[in-house]
């Protein structure tokens, strides 16, 4: 079995966009534990550890909502960029998404699934 690389992630405090470095980073350990490894091949400390760190990530994303519809207040490219990320994990059923303690991003998800773009994008998947 070839040996994953650690990844060191910094604090998200010294840089805007470093929060969504650490997601990025977190999604993408988490997808190679979960895409390209056989079920009894994976790392469950792995997979809870990203998990864990991805949910902790998003607790930003959750303050930072707030009431509003959308990431930015109203539509914009950082909805569209970050949807298919979410979809993504929500169909790992790992628990980031739904997640209790993130109701305002799985309601976020819930609006996103609704627009007709995303239908569009969901209709064209094969499963």
């Amino acid at each position: 079995m070839i040996q994953q690389p650690t990844i060191r992630l910094y604090d998200s405090q010294t840089s805007p966009n470093c929060h969504r470095v650490k997601i990025v980073l977190e999604e993408k350990q988490l997808r190679q534990e979960l895409r390209w490894k056989a079920e009894k091949e994976r790392d469950p400390q792995i997979i809870e550890n990203a998990v864990s760190q991805l949910v902790n990530l998003f607790q930003r994303l959750e303050r930072e909502i707030g009431d509003k519809p959308y990431l930015a207040g109203e539509f914009s490219l950082l909805d569209a960029a970050l949807i298919p990320r979410f979809l993504r994990m929500e169909k790992w059923a790992v628990g980031i998404l739904p997640n209790p303690s993130l109701p305002r991003m799985g309601a976020w998800l819930d609006r996103m699934k609704q627009r007709p773009s995303v239908q569009t994008f969901l209709g064209s998947l094969s499963v």
